[in-house]
């Protein structure tokens, strides 16, 4: 009588906890073929585990530090660059270091190197350079 009483509250269990965490869900989606799963790009996919976000936001912290080392390049001048020609020597830094490219010049015509004016933006990470060597993200 004992056993056949703890075979009862077994089944009962396993039943509840089956119910509770939805086991059986997705047998049900795929013979139904409803609520398919769609594809996602890889990047995405990654980007949602740990590794993934840890790697982006790494590659983030490097875009933002490559960014503000550019900041010597005109911090004494009197103007700021407008395009490539005013990092002579820059060579690859001009580049983001995550995805390869290039780096937007958000000034244009002659703009005195005074106050906090927005020089350079990253596409990728959308962060911004300012003329004084602070960065934020956006605009």
């Amino acid at each position: 009588m004992m056993r056949s009483s703890f075979l009862r509250c077994a089944a009962v269990a396993f039943c509840a906890v089956a119910v509770l965490t939805g086991c059986g869900e997705q047998e049900k989606k795929a013979a139904s073929g409803a609520d398919k799963p769609k594809a996602e790009p890889a990047a995405q996919a990654q980007a949602r585990t740990v590794y993934g976000s840890a790697m982006e936001k790494a590659k983030s912290t490097d875009c933002l530090m490559q960014m503000r080392n550019l900041h010597g390049f005109w911090a004494a001048e009197e103007y700021l660059p407008t395009s490539a020609s005013g990092f002579a020597g820059a060579g690859s830094a001009l580049k983001c270091p995550g995805s390869g490219a290039d780096y937007e010049f958000l000034v244009s015509g002659r703009v005195r190197n005074a106050g906090k004016v927005p020089v350079l933006r990253c596409p990728t990470h959308n962060l911004v350079l300012y003329s004084d060597g602070s960065a934020s993200a956006g605009r």
